[in-house]
C-alpha cells in the first residue's frame, strides 16, 4: 500500500516522500512508531476512510496527526494508483523533551488521532520544513531544527485546545459543529466565506460564533479563513501556467494588485517570488523522486 521513494533526517526528524496506491475495496493497514504528520500532495482527495474502535468509516483529509504506536485500519473506497504523501517522523525523545522545556503540561500520551488536521500554521511549518530540508542551503540545518522546535509547540497548542474543547463543551463547538464550519469553507470554489456569512450557515451571530471558534480551536475565525486562502493560493501558484488574473479571480479578488498585496502581507514574497522559488524546489523535488525511484526500482505497492 505504501511505498517510501525518499527519506531525509535532521536531528529529531525524518521526512519521508511516500507514494500510497490501492484497488477500491482493499483493507488497508498504515502503522508509525512515531508521531507522525502525513501532508497529502495538493487538494488530492484520499481514497479512502478509516475504521476506527467505533466500527464506523472516517473521512480522511489534507493533513493527518498519528500518534505513536497507531495502527491505522481502513477500507479503499476507490482505485488509487499515485497518491503521493509527505511524513514527518519526531523523535519521542526529542518530543518529549521540547515540551518540557516549554513547560507545556502536554505530554506525548496527550496525543489523539486528528483525520483531518486544520491549522494552517502547522501546514505551512511543514512545507517550510520540506523546502530546507530538500534545498541543503546555508544554515538549512539550523532553520530545520527551530522549525521541528516550533512544530513541536504548536502540536501542543493544538493538543490543549482539544483538551479546552472536551473539559468545556457547552463553552466551545460541537465537534459536529466544527466539522460543518470546516466542510462549509472549503465547498466554496471561488472565494471563500466571511465570518458573517459562515455565522449564518451555523445559524449563529456572528460574535457568538467568533467566540467559540476562538475558544474551541485557539485561532480567530477570521484567521483561518485568512489560513485557507492563502494554502489555496500557494496551490494555485504552484501551476505555473495559470495566470495571475485567473489565481486572483479564484480566490475572491477583484484586481491583481490586491491580491499581491495580500499575499505579500502573509508570506513576505510577492505571487512571482514564490512561483520562483516553487519552483526550485519542485525542480530539486522531482530529481529527487526520479533518483529514489531508480534505486528502489519499480516494486509493489
Amino acid at each position: 500500500m505504501r511505498r517510501i521513494i525518499s527519506e531525509q533526517s535532521a536531528g529529531g526528524l525524518k521526512m519521508q516522500r511516500a507514494v500510497y496506491a490501492w484497488r477500491a475495496g482493499d483493507k488497508l493497514r498504515d502503522y508509525d512508531a512515531d508521531l507522525t504528520l502525513k501532508l497529502v500532495s495538493g487538494h488530492h482527495p484520499v481514497r479512502a476512510q478509516c475504521v476506527l474502535d467505533d466500527g464506523r468509516q472516517h473521512s480522511v483529509g489534507r493533513l493527518i496527526l498519528t500518534p505513536p504506536d497507531t495502527d491505522l485500519p481502513g477500507i479503499a473506497t476507490a482505485d488509487e494508483a499515485d497518491m503521493r504523501s509527505t511524513i514527518f517522523h519526531i523523535d519521542g525523545d526529542l518530543l518529549n523533551r521540547m515540551l518540557r522545556n516549554c513547560g507545556s503540561p502536554v505530554t506525548a500520551a496527550d496525543f489523539r488521532l486528528d483525520l483531518d488536521l486544520h491549522d494552517s500554521q502547522i501546514e505551512a511549518g511543514l512545507l517550510r520544513l520540506v523546502g530546507e530540508l530538500e534545498r541543503r542551503s546555508f544554515g538549512s540545518q539550523l532553520i530545520v531544527d527551530a522549525l521541528t522546535r516550533m512544530l513541536i509547540v504548536d502540536l501542543a497548542r493544538h493538543v490543549t485546545a482539544q483538551q479546552e474543547c472536551g473539559a468545556d463543551s457547552p463553552g466551545g463547538l460541537r465537534p459536529a459543529q466544527l466539522r460543518h464550519i470546516y466542510e462549509f469553507i472549503d465547498s466554496f470554489e471561488v472565494g471563500l466565506p466571511s465570518p458573517v456569512e459562515v455565522a449564518a450557515e451555523t445559524g449563529m451571530s456572528p460574535t457568538h460564533l467568533r467566540r467559540l471558534f476562538k475558544r474551541t480551536t485557539g485561532q480567530s475565525l477570521q484567521d483561518y479563513i485568512k489560513g485557507v486562502r492563502i494554502g489555496r493560493a500557494k496551490i494555485l501558484l504552484s501551476d505555473a501556467e495559470l495566470p495571475l488574473k485567473v489565481v486572483s479571480y479564484r480566490l475572491g479578488f477583484n484586481h491583481c494588485s490586491a491580491f499581491s498585496f495580500a499575499f505579500q502581507q502573509a508570506t513576505g514574497e510577492t505571487p512571482g517570488q514564490f512561483r520562483r522559488r516553487r519552483a526550485t524546489c519542485l525542480h530539486d523535488a522531482r530529481r529527487l523522486d526520479a533518483e529514489s525511484f531508480r534505486a528502489v526500482g519499480a516494486g509493489r505497492c
